[in-house]
C-alpha cells in the first residue's frame, strides 16, 4: 500500500457522494493530515475547461500533487 501520510493530494469532486467518502477515508483510516489535502470547489477550479487553470489564486505550483 502507498504511504500517503506525507503526500499532498488533490481530490476533485470532494463535495460529491464518492468524494466525501474518499476524504473521510484519507483522514480517518490513512491518517493523512487535512493540510495535505487540496479540496477545491467547482467555483475554485473547473477542470472541464482547457488548461485547468484555477479561478482563484490557489498556488497549485507550490503543492506536490499525487
Amino acid at each position: 500500500m502507498i504511504d500517503l501520510i506525507k503526500k499532498k493530494i488533490l481530490v476533485t469532486g470532494a463535495q460529491g457522494f464518492l468524494g466525501r467518502y474518499l476524504v473521510k477515508n484519507l483522514l480517518e483510516k490513512r491518517q493523512v493530515s487535512r493540510e495535505n489535502l487540496f479540496l477545491p470547489t467547482f467555483e475554485e477550479l473547473d477542470l472541464r475547461k482547457g488548461g485547468a487553470l484555477p479561478k482563484k489564486n490557489l498556488a497549485l505550483k507550490q503543492k506536490q500533487i499525487l
